[in-house]
């Protein structure tokens, strides 16, 4: 007695598989977190508005009413920091930090954290721009070129918003 195996039988197996495949989910940087995307969010806007009142420029006998501003977003920038630094990376995301393809990508100085969790990192830069700010307004103001630079262009508020570009595209495209 001959058995025969029918065609229909294989193709329901590669379906399976495929199906088995697409349901896997490889996971190789840090995941999403709405609340924090939604408070840096806010706080870009909070920034932005700070940046928008200095456009004139600012002396340093008007910094005492903006420094509330200041450290609400310097604080809220390092809180965001923090959480963000102390989400696990996936192990393996660990693993393939030593290969070629990703030591190409991230650069053979990096550690596994500027790697695949590079937020925090950007973030320290923008609490160190808010810091530097803060402290140029308080000693001798800001004048409008240093706020906005020339002709609307640069400036500190040109670097803050490369900067937050970053943390928020970076955060979005984790939202999978």
């Amino acid at each position: 007695m001959r058995v025969t195996v029918r065609p229909i039988v294989p193709c329901i197996t590669v379906i399976l598989i495929m199906l088995a495949l697409a349901a896997c989910t490889v996971r190789l940087l840090p995941a999403y977190d709405q609340a924090t995307y939604q408070s840096l969010t806010s706080l870009n806007a909070n920034t932005l508005t700070l940046f928008s009142s200095l456009s004139a420029g600012s002396s340093a006998k008007e910094f005492p009413r903006y420094e509330d501003q200041y450290n609400e977003l310097i604080g809220g920038f390092s809180a965001a920091r923090m959480t963000l630094a102390n989400r696990p990376t996936p192990p393996i995301g660990q693993r393939l930090f030593g290969t070629d393809p990703l030591s190409a990508i991230c650069g053979k100085n990096a550690s596994v954290e500027d790697c695949l969790n590079a937020t925090p990192r950007i973030l320290d830069q923008i609490v160190a721009l808010l810091t530097k700010m803060r402290d140029i307004h308080q000693q001798r103001g800001l004048p409008a070129e240093v706020v906005s630079g020339l002709n609307g262009r640069g400036g500190l508020k040109g670097q803050y918003q490369i900067e937050v570009a970053q943390v928020l595209t970076v955060e979005a495209a984790l939202q999978r």
